[in-house]
């Protein structure tokens, strides 16, 4: 046998690729969470 055979290459790059999506919805998630927080907190800081 030479090398990683096509199978386990397939897997690996979905692997790859499913972890590199996560990582991408987390942060979009993350950074639209933080935007609506200061956005309310600087809404509300001015009422109070």
């Amino acid at each position: 046998a030479f090398g990683p055979t096509r199978a386990e290459k397939d897997r690996e790059t979905a692997t790859i690729v499913a972890f590199s999506g996560l990582a991408a919805v987390l942060l979009l998630t993350s950074g639209a969470v933080v935007l609506r927080d200061t956005r309310n907190r600087r809404r509300t800081s001015g009422v109070s």
